[in-house]
């Protein structure tokens, strides 16, 4: 399985309707991590940002030494910064329908901008597409130019059916 991973998130307390909290990777910089962040910075503003160091969900196991699974973990309120969590008045009282389809809207546009992520190349030479240099993923170029990937997969997709770049 480890061969074939090459993005995971780990998804818990997804049910309230606060804040959407991101926990990184063991090391950071996983495809996961990057597009987490990119969505939840583009989209999300107000989350909260936790290192590797606050875990203690199953991003523990996934990514301990040995097994570096690339995954991180997303989440509204992060476990334990909830009073009731893990405790006998921890229920259901705090899911909403809208919690559960935001932390599903959320998750569906990190997988979405995975599938995004694509290499472009210029076929011709000129500045103004300095960054469509065939290394560079889109998650990378959108983040150097601060726009949110789906802006650039759409220029990107019109750059293709012009005939100006290619994947």
């Amino acid at each position: 399985m480890k061969e074939r991973v090459v993005a995971g998130f780990n998804l818990t307390c997804m049910g309230d309707e606060r804040a959407y909290s991101y926990l990184s990777s063991r090391k950071g910089g996983t495809l996961a991590d990057r597009g987490a962040l990119h969505v939840l910075k583009h989209f999300y503003p107000d989350f909260a940002r936790y290192s590797f160091l606050d875990r203690e969900s199953d991003e523990r196991q996934y990514c301990a030494p040995g097994i570096d699974l690339p995954l991180c973990s997303v989440m509204r309120t992060k476990y334990n910064f909830f009073p009731d969590y893990h405790t006998l008045l921890d229920n259901f009282d705090l899911v909403t329908e809208k919690g559960l389809v935001g932390g599903y809207t959320v998750m569906r546009q990190c997988l979405e901008a995975l599938e995004e992520n694509v290499v472009y190349s210029s076929k011709i030479l000129c500045e103004p597409l300095a960054y469509i240099d065939g290394r560079t993923p889109l998650l990378e170029l959108a983040d150097i130019i601060n726009l949110d990937i789906f802006q650039c997969a759409a220029m990107s997709k019109i750059l293709l059916d012009k005939g100006v770049s290619c994947r």
